[in-house]
């Protein structure tokens, strides 16, 4: 299951556009002054047949034309390139620092034109990469996830509440029956976006899934499951707990009677004549 979605012909099409030369160079260009060092080590290494750095170089060439390719090209993919990218750097760092120190800096008779000219690509690239560094340490912290979650713990503890009574989860969101020590049906294990849309499981998949295990507790976050899922929910399923996106659904026949929709009588009582 695993190793078709992620490899599969069928992912491939349904994420065509995400991917590719295209999606490593707009990486490449958010750390182009690693990608320019990693350049220079590569000539290093082959300018001066250091065949004991090839390891690296084998890596990122593999790496490269894996992603041209594999689809989708997410962010995180990013550092399987990153990776030898920074030991190519280094390499290229050490190659042009041990450049500068065997040219003959003490006598003027004759200026160290090619030195000179080192050292000035050496600085440029040096003195980008330490200008670049707060603004990409900015981005990397922008993409950890942000906000509260002591809602979705909430959540937790509540599934907890019916764990005794609880043989299966049907989540989209395995991550939440996993810390309340729950069980989730194997199909829907990874119910990854990659299996959504590339049709590797479809709804009447899922519905099939929801039928045959009758779960007594489902909880939804990504909005993943469709109107006929939804309709089972509201005949079979109590909405007993929501916290932001993430909805927590238990069997009618097992929600707890505190657990119960109030209704306010309130609203039904006949007016008083």
């Amino acid at each position: 299951m695993l190793i078709g979605t992620h490899l599969g012909k069928a992912t491939r099409e349904a994420f065509a556009g995400q991917g590719g030369a295209e999606a490593m160079w707009k990486f490449a260009l958010e750390d182009y002054t690693c990608a320019l060092l990693a350049l220079l080590g590569i000539g290093f290494v082959f300018g001066q047949r250091r065949w004991d750095c090839l390891f690296p170089v084998v890596w990122l060439a593999t790496e490269v034309l894996a992603r041209l390719w594999h689809r989708p090209f997410w962010p995180f993919h990013w550092l399987h390139l990153a990776v030898p990218l920074a030991w190519l750097a280094g390499i290229g760092v050490q190659g042009m620092w041990d450049k500068l120190k065997s040219y003959e800096w003490t006598t003027f008779r004759r200026p160290p034109y090619k030195g000179l000219a080192v050292l000035a690509v050496f600085s440029l690239l040096i003195s980008l990469a330490l200008v670049e560094m707060p603004g990409k340490i900015q981005r990397e912290l922008a993409r950890f996830p942000q906000g509260d979650d002591s809602g979705n713990w909430r959540v937790v503890d509540k599934m907890k509440e019916y764990q005794g009574q609880t043989r299966w989860v049907f989540a989209d969101s395995a991550i939440f029956p996993f810390h309340a020590k729950l069980l989730v049906p194997p199909e829907i294990a990874v119910l990854s976006n990659k299996r959504l849309k590339a049709g590797l499981i479809t709804q009447a998949d899922l519905l099939e899934i929801l039928k045959r295990y009758r779960p007594e507790q489902a909880l939804e976050r990504r909005g993943v499951f469709g109107e006929a899922i939804q309709e089972w929910f509201r005949r079979d399923y109590t909405l007993i707990m929501q916290e932001g996106a993430v909805k927590l659904y238990v069997r009618n026949d097992l929600v707890k009677e505190a657990d119960k929709p109030r209704i306010d009588t309130h609203e039904h009582e006949s007016p008083k004549g």
